[in-house]
């Protein structure tokens, strides 16, 4: 790959970086409802105290600056478990729809990617962004 190609490559991923955040933004200026493959997930109201581990596991699988190593390898289960208590679809917290998943599997990787960043979204703002609020 040459320097040009890894320019436009890193331009996309900005980009898509860009357009995720804004989603995400977008969620959480909706009442913290996502609408996936037409199904809506809803994150309940949760305290400080209750955003921590998730703030907490956020900054463990951020790669070091200098080593790049991260002190927690990234595992969808871990964070499949931290957010059932906290979503609600239809009504009813995902925790009490243990098969919701196979049910919906193509809800799945969106429904993380995008749940966990708004539990971490109004800590992280800023951070995120890049913005002064």
């Amino acid at each position: 790959m040459n320097e040009e190609q890894k320019m436009q490559l890193l331009k996309e991923i900005q980009i898509a970086q860009k357009t995720k955040l804004q989603e995400i933004k977008a969620v959480a200026d909706d009442d913290n409802k996502a609408d996936i493959n037409g199904r809506t997930y809803q994150l309940s109201k949760m305290t400080h105290k209750q955003r921590l581990p998730f703030i907490q596991y956020f900054n463990d699988v951020q790669p070091n600056p200098i080593t790049g190593l991260s002190i927690r390898k990234d595992d969808l289960s871990v964070k499949e478990d931290m957010l059932a208590p906290y979503v609600l679809f239809e009504n009813a917290t995902l925790k009490n729809l243990p098969n919701h998943f196979d049910k919906y599997p193509d809800d799945y990787l969106t429904y993380i990617d995008t749940m966990f960043m708004v539990v971490c979204f109004p800590v992280l703002k800023e951070r995120l962004l890049g913005t002064q609020g």
